[in-house]
């Protein structure tokens, strides 16, 4: 049997992490009993066929340890080797390969020979949670490596899937990468002297604590999708009636706050209806939880989200400053009319385009004595169409160009029990929700998880998200007990 050079401890050339999928043959994923590694391979071994159509076959360590003993003649071609392990599932083959020829990198010398642990060039040992591990070994070899299970996530999201990558030797990604990106890296560099890895750990170490002193490091800023808001088309004051100086507009005054998503959705949509019937740009605003701290939101006593997030990162279509469509307008009557509806704008443009003495302000409550309206979330109220019909009919007849509504929700969330069924035929024939839509990024983020959800034979384009049914998928959302007192609200709105 011939040696490589792997047998005879005579250093080969590394390389770059991506390296690795340079194979001359199927890439084979060496796990140890464990179905944290087992489960991390089969994914690896999926999306190395989806997406760059490479080859992989999946050995236990026993398997391949015998298979090493094998005569050349008698062995399968083999490429690329990637082996897994995570705390104290150690890998039986990985260990004898660096028996063979050592690598700066070892495993279990601190608390025990299959502990998760693991030191760097024998200065820096590597023991906290959710830490992972990835680096290449001599020509062929790459360890993927956690000190537990979440460390071995860790490294596996940074696996190379694109041989255009640029990627060093080694990376020790840190428990934090999640929230704070590259503060989270604890260490990357080559392979090679002691000093340009120590320098390189210590580099990263002085990065880490840099943008730990940031304060709301690894959130997104939203920079370009604010940009993007504030550069609509129907933002320019020389466009033509229904829109630009002249136009007429609808903003709800009253923030959300401190609602979910979801709930805010039902009342974006319902208000943009309510505004494309009034012929009415609706004025559109960020979603956001606390309309009182502009501070990100805290959990456990971390920033793990943003307070603010521009509306175009959930959505597109007309709720978001989309196109309705020619002859979508709303004449006074409350007929379609030829010209196209007025696009939904931002809250900043509202600002500009109606100075203070434009505006016209109406106190919902009054409005609805006025009108003869009843909204209760407990009692007796009119239907949701009665309460669009009426609005929109007084909003049209209306000639300030500038409403802005104060007071109370126009929606209470008994609007969206059985009482919303009265809609039907408005939204059925209504432009808002036939050309309703998700943001290009969350529609890339449902892209690039379609695996995860079953059989995706059937999409002929596996970077695009699906626009059409997904057949079989349910979705569950379920509660975390976090206001059991909700369930009696929930039951007298018959929701």
């Amino acid at each position: 049997m011939a040696q490589s050079s792997s047998e005879t401890g005579t250093p080969s050339p590394a390389g770059p992490i991506s390296r690795i999928l340079l194979s001359n043959g199927p890439i084979t994923l060496v796990v140890p009993q464990d179905e944290a590694c087992l489960s991390a391979a089969k994914r690896l071994a999926w999306a190395l066929y989806t997406y760059l159509g490479l080859d992989s076959r999946i050995l236990a360590d026993a398997e391949a340890l015998a298979e090493q003993q094998r005569p050349d003649a008698e062995l399968p071609v083999r490429g690329s080797v990637v082996v897994l392990s995570q705390g104290r599932a150690l890998n039986r083959y990985g260990r004898e390969v660096l028996r063979r020829q050592p690598s700066e990198f070892k495993f279990g010398t601190h608390s025990s020979e299959t502990g998760g642990e693991f030191v760097l060039a024998g200065r820096r040992t590597f023991d906290e949670e959710g830490i992972g591990l990835m680096f290449v070994h001599g020509s062929e070899h790459l360890f993927v490596h956690g000190t537990d299970t979440k460390g071995l996530e860790k490294a596996m999201r940074v696996f190379p899937m694109r041989t255009g990558t640029p990627c060093p030797e080694w990376m020790v990604i840190g428990g934090d990468a999640e929230t704070k990106s590259f503060g989270g890296l604890l260490g990357a560099g080559r392979s090679g002297p002691l000093f340009l890895a120590l320098f390189l750990l210590l580099a990263f170490h002085g990065v880490k604590r840099y943008l730990e002193r940031q304060r709301y490091h690894g959130l997104p800023d939203y920079k370009e999708l604010r940009a993007y808001e504030k550069r609509l088309p129907q933002h320019k004051m020389n466009l033509p009636w229904p829109e630009g100086k002249n136009g007429r507009f609808l903003r709800f005054l009253t923030p959300y706050g401190h609602i979910g998503f979801n709930n805010q959705l039902q009342d974006i949509i319902m208000s943009a209806q309510l505004s494309y019937m009034s012929n009415r740009a609706y004025v559109f605003q960020p979603y956001m939880w606390n309309i009182h701290n502009p501070e990100p939101v805290e959990l456990d006593g971390k920033h793990y989200r943003s307070n603010s997030i521009p509306l175009n990162a959930f959505l597109s279509g007309p709720v978001a400053g989309g196109r309705f469509g020619p002859g979508t307008g709303i004449a006074k009557s409350g007929e379609r009319a030829p010209w196209e509806a007025p696009r939904s704008v931002s809250y900043d443009w509202y600002d500009e385009v109606c100075p203070p003495e434009r505006r016209k302000y109406l106190d919902i409550a009054e409005l609805r004595t006025h009108l003869g309206l009843v909204e209760s979330d407990r009692g007796p109220a009119n239907s949701t169409k009665e309460m669009l019909m009426a609005i929109s009919t007084h909003l049209r007849e209306m000639d300030d160009t500038c409403v802005t509504f104060t007071g109370e929700q126009v929606f209470s969330f008994s609007a969206f029990n059985t009482r919303v069924l009265s809609t039907w035929d408005l939204f059925q024939e209504s432009p808002v929700l036939n050309k309703f839509s998700w943001s290009p990024l969350v529609r890339g983020i449902v892209a690039r998880n379609m695996h995860l959800l079953g059989d995706v034979s059937w999409w002929d384009r596996p970077r695009t998200a699906p626009t059409t049914d997904i057949s079989g998928l349910l979705a569950i959302h379920l509660r975390r007990g976090d206001f059991i007192q909700h369930c009696d609200n929930l039951n007298h709105w018959a929701a």
